[in-house]
């Protein structure tokens, strides 16, 4: 019973009390998350969003609209530019000189209708 009762004063003795000011609060970290620009689309995921927005907007819709609409999407430099007119010639090159894009891809009324091709 002696050993016992040692043990447990032994057990007892290593544990501290802990008082109000010994105990300090543990603060959640402050994360830092950063924001990163979307990554370019590549002219697939271009062409992809593009055919969901003409979907969207009833499958044609103005060259110079949807141009506009463009310029705020982040695409590459070489698909990128700051006026309009020159977004439209970009554009319309894309469509006209690659075999994947004239497929999905039309112009109608004298070249000033983007729609989906049938």
């Amino acid at each position: 019973m002696a050993k016992k009762e040692a043990t447990e004063n032994g057990v007892k003795g290593l544990e501290k009390p802990v008082s109000e000011a010994e105990e300090k609060l543990i603060y959640p970290r402050k994360t830092v998350t950063s924001v990163t620009a979307p990554a370019p689309l590549g002219p697939t995921g271009f062409l992809v969003r593009l055919r969901r927005f003409l979907e969207e907007n009833g499958r044609d819709m103005g060259l110079c609209t949807v141009c506009d609409k463009i310029r705020e999407w982040p695409l590459p430099s070489e698909l990128r530019t700051d006026d309009l007119p020159h977004q439209v010639l970009i554009l319309k090159r894309l469509i006209r000189t690659s075999k994947y894009w004239k497929k999905r891809l039309d112009f109608g009324v004298a070249g000033k209708v983007l729609r989906i091709a049938e």
